[in-house]
């Protein structure tokens, strides 16, 4: 079954699109999907970006995840390339999306789950600046 999951910003893959994954919709957006690697098996995302978009972004994106490989929630991104008329990147998939928490929640974000957010932040802000100015 091959249908579009999300829309979002941003060789040959051996993947089977699964379902599109629905996101918040941007007007610079790419597409994103939930697809299945059929040589491992392993649920994985690819987004695609269009290569004639104004605002070229997947393959800074796929940079910045490999510079900053093994921090917490940090996903590994396992390809970069340009295939029938977009820039694709395979990604793993880490779990819900922060959107789909806060559907869950019901619309509000306990203090406790506001400070969680923000101390991921910092940290991952942390290894993005350290990244930059190194």
């Amino acid at each position: 079954m091959q249908r579009k999951v999300r829309t979002g910003s941003f060789g040959e893959l051996n993947v089977v699109m699964l379902h599109p994954l629905r996101v918040l919709a941007h007007k610079h957006a790419g597409d994103i999907y939930l697809a299945c690697d059929i040589l491992s098996g392993q649920l994985i995302i690819i987004k695609l970006e269009p290569v004639n978009n104004k605002y070229q972004m997947l393959e800074h994106e796929f940079h910045v995840y490999r510079k900053l490989r093994g921090g917490v929630g940090i996903p590994e991104v396992h390809w970069f390339g340009t295939e029938r008329g977009f820039n694709a990147m395979a990604m793993d998939v880490l779990g819900h999306s922060l959107e789909d928490l806060f559907i869950q929640c019901q619309f509000q974000f306990s203090i406790k789950t506001v400070v969680l957010l923000g101390r991921q932040l910092v940290s991952s802000h942390s290894l993005l600046f350290m990244w930059y100015h190194t």
